[in-house]
């Protein structure tokens, strides 16, 4: 606890990030990876000055948050890594409500990270991590007449492929999440961390 919130500070910090706010100010999130539906996103607000404002809770309820992304419009995704783990959408200001988003499939996951590219702007595409031995690296795209990089994008209805490689050294993106599977735990077992670089 600080004088700043009654809040205990979350057990088990992982993944996290720091969002600059409108006022100059800064927000450190960051999960905390407790089990039981004890885990969630946290975060300490500090002024401009880098002085502590406040402590609070942007997700609570979810299990094993782990790591996670930041967003092209600097909101956090918070990926949980358990057996049905499922990605959530984290807004820094607390001013949306943090939502699942469609990243994943519903049955869910071990899911580690997420990155995304963006170098055409009218196709973005997003990519999450599986820690599990036949964790399929996923590739999120999603379904819109016009793209607008914002809060609601995640929340659309998407295709969702996975990184297959082949046996002549190249790859493909597949439909089939069992032929997702059965590449990671041939060439990729238990993946963590993803960025995207363009090269």
């Amino acid at each position: 606890k600080t004088e700043k919130s009654s809040l205990q500070f979350h057990g088990n910090p992982d993944g996290a990030a720091v969002f600059e706010l409108k006022d100059g100010g800064w927000m450190y999130l960051s999960n905390a990876e407790n089990l039981n539906g004890q885990g969630g996103v946290y975060g300490v607000e500090f002024d401009s000055s880098g002085r502590i404002r406040n402590y609070v809770s942007r997700l609570t309820g979810t299990t094993r948050n782990c790591a996670g992304g930041v967003t092209p419009w600097n909101t956090w995704v918070s990926c949980e890594e358990h057996g049905k783990g499922q990605c959530w959408q984290v807004d820094p200001t607390g001013v949306r409500k943090s939502v699942k988003t469609k990243l994943v499939e519903p049955a869910g996951g071990n899911f580690e990270a997420m990155a995304y590219d963006i170098s055409n702007p009218n196709q973005p595409y997003f990519f999450v991590t599986e820690d599990h031995e036949r964790g399929a690296l996923r590739r999120f795209t999603p379904i819109c007449n016009s793209v607008d990089l914002s809060w609601n994008l995640l929340q659309l209805n998407g295709d969702i492929d996975y990184l297959q490689f082949n046996d002549d050294f190249t790859f493909q993106w597949t439909p089939s999440l069992d032929a997702g599977r059965d590449s990671a735990q041939e060439y990729f077992q238990n993946t963590e961390g993803i960025t995207v670089d363009d090269g």
